[in-house]
């Protein structure tokens, strides 16, 4: 038997009981509401983490999961939320495996609710809907693929949405703040309610980090001392003021403890193409201006090739953004009232997102301008769906930067590996 066995990993909670269903259990770690088991026993501090009184982070959320459980989240756009896939997972895991343990499908959209408010508990939060789940391509693996996005009913009002950490990844040493909705206790405390823990820091990221645990679109939380419990499953590791460096997915004991451990992120940097290329869709659904990480940062400098087909910016020309319009990804630019988009091509100049959209209903139609591939290459998007959930599939999109090729190598550099299995608790 490996020793490997005696790690014993946590997955961060799939979410925290609220206060009625915390009392209920007495002890938090009653079973998941529906028959649904959970990933863990679903005590959820920011150890030692202080409450958000003077609401500095109303842009982190507080997601409800059939009105009995909690995650956290961020709003990284005024209708979108990111926050980790296994919070919204049907089926729950015992054991975290990295290349074997698959999460199950998404929870329908109407069992998810969203707030921006410091406190969950009680009758009189403002709650948004959650319209559609997107999950992210590249497989259903909880290490390296626990991160999803909400798409609300509404827009979030009053509130400046976080940015994702994208121009490049965390940095070992690097300070961050970790901010969720969890009890501020390592035996439970108030659940529900916004509270920060500051000054941890990167560890260790990617490939320097054990691969016995690890995955190489993941990351490292500490120092010692320095610890998150059981849940804040999907809050952001906070860069600075406004910049989410990772999701957090799950956690590794200290000794014996069974409530307490160190902090693993997925990284937003890794996810860049599909966090960019979803916004883009959540812009033009939204009619609100495309936010600036979104744009452009794809693939060298050349003229412009409006109408390429593409999977994420990187696939279009430096300044261009690949637009996902729900059937096919393809390449497009800025416009506005001194940058129109070609005439004759089929383009339109979405004044509100400040885009050129085709206006063709297929590919085919498109003209295409600059020395490029014919437009009948726009890729389509296969989408996969639940049941009663408008659950999506993935769009365009590489998880990873570069084309896909470090998702790729990472995905080579497991199986080389082996599975590594370890417990949840």
């Amino acid at each position: 038997m490996r020793a490997l066995l005696l790690v014993r990993p946590l997955i961060a909670a799939l979410a925290a009981p609220l206060l009625g269903a915390l009392a209920a259990s007495g002890s938090g770690c009653g079973p998941a509401p529906r028959g649904e088991r959970a990933l863990a026993t679903r005590a959820s501090p920011v150890l030692d983490g202080v409450p958000d009184d003077d609401v500095r982070y109303s842009n982190v959320v507080g997601i409800s999961i059939d009105e009995e459980r909690v995650c956290s989240g961020s709003l990284i756009s005024p209708n979108l939320v990111l926050t980790a896939r296994h919070c919204v997972s049907r089926d729950a895991l015992d054991t975290v495996s990295c290349g074997e343990g698959a999460l199950g499908p998404p929870l329908g959209a109407g069992r998810l609710r969203v707030t921006t408010a410091l406190d969950t508990n009680g009758a009189d939060v403002p709650w948004l809907s959650v319209s559609e789940v997107w999950l992210a391509p590249g497989g259903d693996d909880v290490c390296g693929n626990d991160i999803v996005l909400l798409l609300l009913g509404q827009q979030a009002q009053g509130v400046t949405p976080l940015e994702p950490y994208l121009s490049q990844n965390v940095a070992q040493d690097q300070l961050f703040t970790a901010i969720g909705y969890g009890g501020e206790r390592a035996d439970g405390g108030t659940v529900g309610v916004r509270r920060a823990g500051f000054d941890f820091e990167v560890s260790c990221v990617g490939t320097a980090c054990n691969f016995e645990l690890f995955h190489a679109n993941e990351w490292r939380g500490g120092p010692p001392g320095k610890y998150v419990c059981r849940g804040d499953s999907g809050g952001p590791a906070l860069l600075g003021t406004n910049y989410v460096g990772g999701v957090l997915s799950r956690l590794l004991p200290i000794g014996d403890s069974e409530s307490c451990g160190v902090p693993v992120y997925t990284s937003t940097y890794a996810w860049a193409g599909f966090l960019q290329t979803r916004a883009v869709q959540a812009a033009l659904l939204g009619h609100y201006r495309l936010p600036d990480w979104a744009r452009g940062g794809g693939g060298p400098p050349s003229e412009l090739r409006y109408g390429n087909g593409c999977e994420s910016n990187i696939d279009c020309t430096s300044d261009g953004t690949c637009v996902f319009d729900g059937e096919r990804g393809y390449c497009s630019y800025d416009c506005g009232a001194e940058t129109p988009c070609p005439g004759g091509g089929g383009y339109q100049c979405d004044d509100a997102v400040g885009l050129c959209v085709a206006q063709a209903s297929t590919p085919s139609e498109l003209s295409c301008f600059g020395d490029s591939q014919v437009c009948s290459e726009a890729r389509p998007i296969e989408q996969g769906s639940d049941e009663g959930s408008c659950a999506l599939g993935g769009p365009p999109g590489s998880g990873a930067r570069a084309g896909g090729r470090a998702w790729l190598l990472a995905l080579l550099a497991l199986a080389a590996l082996g599975v590594r299995r370890v417990r949840t608790m």
